[in-house]
């Protein structure tokens, strides 16, 4: 279908989900990073995707999750998405805007937020295959 089409597999994105890629990648870092840039990049990932898998959810909502059974509620600024490969570079600034006006998260914290992202996503490209639209990674473009 593909060649009839005049694309070849290769061209087209992946489907990669989300808490997969997540896990894998809080496992990498793991093996790769000390404790505290762990413990940072993990928070980060979390304020950005939300609990998406359970090495993202955090003591909080571990324990809550424990007592209550109940599901972890977004504070409305996270990308949500199913697959990597539906992360644009409008959710990316929709999502770091709403930090800023939300928490008035300074600058430096906004673009670490950007510098994460753009390196979770070179990492899922480079290490795992993903083809993202375009094959362009939408952090670069924040």
């Amino acid at each position: 279908m593909s060649l009839a089409c005049g694309t070849l597999e290769v061209d087209r994105p992946t489907k990669t989900p989300l808490a997969d890629l997540c896990e894998a990648y809080v496992g990498y870092i793991r093996a790769t990073k000390t404790k505290n840039s762990i413990k940072v990049d993990t928070w980060y990932l979390r304020s950005m995707f939300g609990p998406v898998c359970p090495v993202l959810e955090g003591t909080k909502e571990r324990k809550r999750k424990e007592t209550e059974k109940k599901r972890w509620a977004p504070n409305g600024t996270q990308i949500q998405v199913a697959y990597v490969e539906q992360i644009t570079t409008a959710l990316i600034a929709q999502m770091i805007d709403a930090e800023v006006q939300r928490d008035a998260t300074a600058a430096k914290t906004a673009n670490r937020y950007r510098e994460i992202l753009m390196r979770f996503l070179s990492w899922a490209v480079d290490q795992r295959g993903v083809r993202m639209p375009k094959g362009m990674n939408p952090a670069v473009k924040v």
